[in-house]
């Protein structure tokens, strides 16, 4: 049994704790007790240690990583953009991508992240998650449009089985599937690859463009161009006059996560929190390419829709930081520093089906656990303090094996 003691332990739906102690099984990966330390301050004079869950990635593309994101010029439309990220896509040799996960992984856990919601055009991001220790989800993702005929996913079946039968006794990783978009996926594909595929995290990019919900209300937008330019020929949707999630709704169920959701409608919101699917929130991807996010946050939450904080990736981000992530989506939105911490920790966990055992300091639930330092002694409010720029990672743990850790800056 080994103990982390700290100045403020936070974690959601409960009091700040001043000089709490966490009690952990190390061999099993566990917290077996939260507890307030008679001790000293461990960091007396030396600035404010805070201990947190670890932070979950809702949604990224770990394969995908540069140094600058990809630009949107102002007479391109998203269809323009994606062409160019397919571009890069399709054209990124090997050891590019690798030293793209390589990148992603360690920038994500030098912020704080102990667990990812991946997307993954080659399944290698598995890999180099495995070899850091760092928890996930990874989904592949494919491409169906052709509306007109009978869905062969067959391939992507098969490739999906190989990774999930590599995987399977996994401590830390699972494998999901990513069909990925309502208008380059048919509902037909989507159907057949469930039969093949179910159960699984559903994790796919909905709403998240204003072209996208012009394509299925007109048949017919700027992704006609898109379809042309990939694929050699235009598809309209498989059907007129819907909203975007209509086409993928008779599968839509608890598995599902939503990603960004910018567009979509009062009753689209509905029927995801009837469904029991959630959203991925990623503010500053929809603000780098459309301009535009998912407004009310709060209201969404208290309706019952829930609701986590991703990244997106490298080409159309800053940076993989969550904490960046959730000070944009608080200063939109009004929220409190604990509010915002809540949806960073519990909420994230509950948006990829891992809130029983992922997002908070409770015993039994697993040691993905965060020191963070701030040179900060005099201290208000925690959540405000901890979630300050200048507030920054000095440990990260996960199943109760330290993957990072480095000297307090003082």
């Amino acid at each position: 049994m080994n103990e982390l003691s700290c100045d403020w332990l936070l974690t959601p739906h409960a009091e700040p704790l001043r000089q709490g102690q966490i009690l952990m099984d190390k061999a099993e990966g566990r917290i077996q007790d939260v507890d307030q330390t008679q001790q000293d301050r461990p960091y007396a004079d030396r600035g404010t240690v805070f201990l947190t869950p670890g932070l979950v990635n809702v949604h990224t593309h770990i394969e995908l990583w540069m140094e600058k994101p990809i630009p949107i010029e102002p007479w391109e439309t998203m269809a323009d953009w994606i062409i160019k990220v397919a571009g890069h896509n399709r054209t990124m040799p090997e050891a590019v991508r690798k030293a793209a996960c390589q990148k992603s992984i360690m920038e994500m856990i030098a912020a704080g992240t102990t667990c990812v919601n991946d997307i993954t055009p080659t399944g290698m991001s598995l890999d180099f998650l495995s070899q850091v220790g760092m928890r996930g989800i990874v989904s592949p993702e494919y491409y169906y449009p052709f509306h007109h005929e009978e869905p062969d996913v067959s391939g992507f079946t098969e490739h999906f089985l190989r990774l999930r039968e590599r995987f399977a006794q996994h401590p830390l990783l699972d494998v999901g599937i990513s069909p990925h978009s309502t208008y380059n996926v048919t509902p037909k594909a989507v159907e057949a690859s469930l039969r093949g595929m179910a159960p699984a995290i559903v994790h796919t990019h909905v709403a998240e463009i204003k072209e996208e919900v012009e394509w299925f209300q007109n048949g017919q937008s700027s992704l006609d161009r898109l379809h042309e330019v990939l694929l050699g020929q235009r598809f309209g949707p498989a059907q007129v006059g819907i909203k975007p999630l209509e086409s993928f709704l008779p599968h839509v169920d608890s598995d599902w996560i939503i990603v960004h959701g910018v567009y979509l409608s009062p009753q689209e919101i509905a029927e995801m929190q009837a469904r029991g699917a959630s959203l991925a929130h990623c503010p500053r991807s929809n603000l780098w390419l459309s301009g535009n996010t998912v407004s009310g946050i709060k209201a969404l939450r208290e309706a019952g829709l829930v609701i986590g904080l991703g990244t997106d990736s490298r080409l159309s981000n800053h940076d993989l930081d969550l904490r960046a992530e959730a000070r944009v989506m608080r200063e939109r939105n009004a929220m409190t520093a604990r509010e915002t911490f809540e949806i960073l920790t519990a909420g994230s966990a509950a948006a990829i089906k891992q809130g029983h055992r992922l997002g908070q300091l409770k015993p039994d639930y697993a040691a993905d656990l965060v020191l963070w330092w701030t040179p900060n002694e005099a201290i208000d409010d925690p959540y405000e303090a901890w979630l300050a720029p200048e507030t920054e990672p000095i440990m990260v743990m996960v199943n109760g094996r330290i993957v990072m850790e480095r000297e307090m800056p003082c």
